[in-house]
């Protein structure tokens, strides 16, 4: 499940909770704060009365819901590790070889064939080819 997040910040900092803090710690905080920032409450200031309004909605769906919050508590953990970067696969000279041979093969026309051979690279190889060979 992707989740989207509107904040930088931690939703529990947003409402001055600890990670452990009750269901009715969390609704007690986001009402005083949707009180606080309601665009009633901020005249001449009604889009950015919004706009924190909105962080604030995001972050108490995300902790009023038990599955939200597990998920959301879990990427937290996760971003608080350092993270190791794997290379990508390249694929074996015999594999991408095969790979260019049943497109080659396919009965499709020139386009598509660049197309899904990278466009550009296969391309300058074909001129190169053609004006080498005449």
């Amino acid at each position: 499940m992707a989740i989207k997040f509107v904040d930088n910040r931690d939703y529990y900092q947003i409402f001055g909770v600890t990670r452990d803090a009750s269901k009715e710690e969390i609704k007690k905080a986001y009402l005083n704060l949707a009180k606080q920032y309601h665009p009633d409450r901020n005249p001449g200031k009604e889009e950015w009365a919004n706009s924190k309004l909105k962080r604030i909605n995001a972050a108490y769906e995300t902790l009023s819901n038990i599955k939200s919050r597990a998920d959301y508590d879990a990427w937290l953990a996760s971003m608080s590790q350092p993270h190791v970067r794997q290379k990508p696969r390249k694929a074996p000279r015999s594999e991408a070889k095969e790979l260019v041979n049943i497109i080659m093969q396919q009965d499709w026309p020139w386009w598509k064939k660049f197309a899904w051979l990278g466009g550009v690279s296969i391309a300058s190889y074909v001129i190169t080819k053609k004006a080498i060979d005449g």
